[in-house]
């Protein structure tokens, strides 16, 4: 009975880590590790007693709320396995569906409109999922940032004599490279993030899709990988069975 009372103490306390670790309420590893630390070992019998029952009436109720708001069937059992995968690697980084298989799946306000195929993330941030999607939209804006953050700069140079541009070439230099970095890394991410957006669409219907053994050999390699233009031209007829008109014009 005392291993038993001893077991889950210990399960509820490593239930109760993680849960705070999602939600984003602690400051370092160090102090995620030290609350599974408690030397129940050492405690009398009518103080295990007593702390299970504090357990139940506590700590308990807040993980089972936990786990009721952000999951679908997630166990205190599983929150224990959760809490010793994260703490062998100092977080966790696990695509949805694994996560989904081993532990539980997400409801859909902890997704907040992120797809099937995004990354879930569990660090000393919390509970985060992650996508390429959204990753290159940043990207985008970063670089349109800075890219009118040089224009900003540069812009007192455009009315000065070249004369006036020799003296102070260490300064419009750096401005002039982020000005084109800037500027490529803008065309390149927005490239990445149409071809993340085919992919992400070839992913799903691979997915949920009933048709895949009617298509050739060719598109079924084709939606595993292929060159961003067939995808662009190829990836439309194979998920809708349609070429949208304007994508026929732009590449003719």
């Amino acid at each position: 009975m005392r291993d038993q009372y001893i077991r889950s103490l210990r399960q509820t306390q490593r239930a109760a880590a993680i849960g705070r670790l999602l939600l984003g309420e602690l400051k370092s590893w160090e102090e995620f590790n030290k609350l599974e630390t408690t030397d129940f070992e050492g405690f009398a019998r009518r103080d295990l007693r007593a702390d299970k029952s504090r357990f139940r009436k506590g700590i308990d109720k807040k993980v089972e709320k936990f786990c009721n708001d952000n999951f679908d069937r997630m166990t205190t059992l599983k929150l224990e396995q959760l809490f010793l995968r994260v703490k062998e690697r100092r977080g966790l980084e696990l695509p949805l569906e694994k996560f989904k298989e081993e532990f539980a799946n997400l409801k859909p306000k902890v997704l907040s409109g992120a797809p099937p195929h995004c990354t879930v993330v569990i660090s000393l941030w919390g509970l985060q999922v992650r996508f390429p999607e959204d990753l290159l939209s940043k990207d985008i804006i970063e670089a349109v940032r800075q890219l009118r953050s040089s224009e900003d700069m540069l812009k007192k140079y455009y009315a000065k004599p070249h004369s006036k541009h020799v003296a102070q070439r260490d300064k419009i230099g750096p401005a002039v490279r982020t000005q084109a970095f800037a500027s490529r890394a803008c065309i390149l991410a927005c490239f990445d993030l149409v071809e993340a957006v085919l992919n992400g669409l070839a992913w799903r219907y691979k997915q949920e899709s009933t048709q895949l053994n009617n298509l050739s050999n060719k598109d079924r390699e084709l939606l595993d990988d292929g060159s961003f233009r067939s995808k662009l031209i190829k990836y439309p007829t194979i998920i809708t069975g349609d070429l949208p008109p304007e994508i026929s014009l732009a590449l003719m």
